[in-house]
């Protein structure tokens, strides 16, 4: 229903209707560009069709960023003292407040359905964002860092904090146990969605969990990982093999094909000293092609990272996430920050 409101407000504004990519890069200094060709051109999207504390997505801060996987041209971004923002068919929305969400997830079975982290608690929206009720009071300097939701089972949530605790729900944020403690912050959780009982926990350490039954036992991977020595930045599963997946540290991409037992560097264009990668993806459509972005550049590889074409980014600001679209090989979305 809300949906099909802001659908036939962007009916009667012009420029709305089917993605339109540019036909070059762009120095703006918008937040968030777009592009159908997996980088090779990208278009800013800043214009907010509602009034409120700023009229364009330019030169603000990102906090958490969120895209909704069964309609991936809605995209939600978290900005530093200005709010929530749901991006949808070529514009923005102000969502109601002033809070900024740490980490955000959505229920794959109930699109407008959110779950977000802000500084004391974790909380749900059933109106896509506009109105939320708390399901998790945070203990005292407690901040929930990472969400995860399960695929195929969106009553199992999976939450981390800053302290290193891991918090499980399996009937949709109403009970809680906790199964895991980690050494450190908590950075990412990720659940298989081709085995949805195989969990990951990563920590800001580099410290690297597994859970193969739902979360009730765990296996520390982390010596695995203890040879890299690089800050962790980001992690992601391969869309191909169950057992492959994928770290990226600030200067190596890194790849397991025994579920995180052991690992492997990719070969990358830059050295591991001079590489400052802040965001890495998997192609959910096609597993031979990836991308990274750092600081001042944008890479692709169509064959499953053994060679890298290097491409600007659309903007003089630092790459902060990429977004990859799960329906639409080479459709992304790119956030970036100060430096």
């Amino acid at each position: 229903m809300w949906f099909g409101s802001i659908a036939s407000i962007l009916l009667l504004l012009p420029g709305a209707g089917c993605i339109r990519f540019g036909a070059s890069n762009t120095t703006s200094q918008s937040v968030a560009f777009e592009t159908g060709n997996g980088g090779q051109t990208w278009q800013p999207i800043d214009a907010v069709w509602s009034t409120g504390e700023i009229a364009t997505l330019r030169s603000q801060k990102p906090r958490a960023t969120l895209m909704q996987p069964s309609d991936p041209s809605s995209v939600y971004l978290s900005l530093e003292g200005a709010g929530l923002y749901n991006f949808f068919r070529n514009a923005w929305l102000k969502l109601p407040g002033s809070r900024t969400p740490r980490a955000m997830v959505v229920d794959p079975d109930r699109p407008c359905t959110l779950y977000a982290s802000f500084d004391l608690t974790m909380e749900k929206s059933i109106d896509c964002g506009r109105n939320w009720v708390t399901l998790f009071q945070n203990a005292p300097n407690t901040t929930i860092t990472a969400l995860a939701i399960s695929p195929t089972n969106p009553a199992r949530i999976l939450m981390g904090s800053n302290q290193g605790d891991t918090f499980l729900s399996t009937n949709y944020g109403q009970v809680w146990t906790s199964p895991l403690r980690a050494e450190s912050l908590i950075s990412s959780i990720l659940i298989n969605p081709k085995l949805p009982d195989e969990m990951y926990v990563f920590t800001e350490s580099n410290h690297m969990y597994r859970s193969s039954d739902a979360g009730a036992n765990w296996t520390d991977l982390s010596s695995g990982l203890g040879d890299f020595g690089s800050p962790w930045r980001a992690a992601t599963l391969s869309s191909i093999n169950n057992s492959t997946l994928f770290v990226a540290t600030s200067g190596q991409l890194l790849q397991s094909d025994d579920r995180g037992a052991h690992w492997i560097p990719l070969p990358l264009l830059t050295s591991t000293e001079t590489t400052d990668i802040r965001s890495f993806v998997v192609d959910p459509q096609d597993g031979r092609a990836m991308y990274y972005a750092t600081t001042n550049s944008f890479y692709r590889s169509a064959d499953y990272g053994q060679h890298w074409q290097a491409l600007p980014l659309p903007s003089n600001q630092s790459a902060y996430t990429i977004l990859i679209d799960p329906k639409t090989h080479g459709h992304l979305y790119l956030i970036v920050s100060t430096k």
